[in-house]
């Protein structure tokens, strides 16, 4: 695949609380794999973009909000692999597009803005939006499929040490659930965005519930999604400085110093 670096690096973590204590902490760079396609949005994307060529779909459909990295990656992805792509924009078109909707329409998105209560509505069936479109497949709000699940497994087999611990930030909960396949016996470490487990899916609290590994927890995740505190940016500029790592305050600014919490 052109300009994506897979396997992501492993780096090691030299600077945290329990660098005096013989803990070792490891961070997978996914933010490497590609400069507009980063992350866990690859490893979301990677099978299901693969079933639309099995299909021999043409265009790729999503949806999210005006900020969502997910229609960013779905577009850039599209614009790199020869698909058409059309997003579905949760509310109405705003006077000022988000810079994510300006990257996505450069990238030839189509972009479809619908209601707050039709989006909900609508959740992850976009039939109605699928047959105005010919040879088309639809991904779901943030690649939450088997497909998606089956991808982040990836992150787990690429790994060549051992550990007792693995730590991931929880939006959708898609990653969470895909590496769990693959650390059976670990301790599996949730840091949710959101505020609590009411923002979640049933499907996912239900598989939460079923597991004995897992926890899930959102006592960082300062109030809610995309909420931030200046204690957050303190550490991320001072992780920076000691790491030379940029973390971002959505996702894995919080995971990480929940981590250094709990090195603590």
């Amino acid at each position: 695949m052109p300009l994506f670096q897979l396997p992501s690096p492993l780096t090691e973590i030299l600077h945290h609380p329990g660098r005096d204590k013989d803990i070792r902490l490891w961070m997978k760079r996914d933010d490497l794999i590609h400069p507009d396609i980063s992350g866990n949005k690859w490893r979301k994307l990677k099978y299901n973009i693969e079933e639309a060529k099995r299909r021999g779909a043409t265009t790729l459909i999503t949806a999210g909000g005006a900020w969502s990295n997910h229609l960013a990656a779905v577009a850039a992805s599209g614009n790199l692999l020869g698909f058409k792509t059309v997003g579905i924009v949760r509310g109405e078109e705003p006077d000022q597009w988000s810079n994510t909707l300006k990257f996505c329409q450069e990238n030839g998105m189509k972009l479809i803005f619908i209601s707050r209560k039709e989006f909900d509505l609508m959740s992850n069936d976009m039939a109605p939006v699928l047959m105005d479109f010919m040879d088309a497949c639809f991904i779901p709000l943030g690649g939450e499929n088997e497909l998606g699940r089956k991808g982040c497994e990836e992150i787990v087999s690429e790994l060549d040490i051992a550990f007792g611990h693995i730590a991931v930030s929880v939006g959708t909960g898609t990653t969470l659930m895909g590496i769990s396949e693959l650390t059976k016996g670990k301790k599996l470490i949730g840091f949710s965005a959101l505020r609590d487990s009411s923002q979640h899916s049933p499907a996912f609290l239900q598989w939460l519930n079923d597991q004995t590994n897992v926890e899930l927890t959102h006592d960082y995740s300062i109030g809610g999604f995309a909420r931030s505190s200046a204690e957050l940016e303190n550490f991320i500029v001072e992780f920076w400085q000691q790491n030379k790592i940029r973390l971002e305050p959505v996702y894995t600014g919080k995971m990480m110093m929940g981590i250094f919490d709990r090195i603590k």
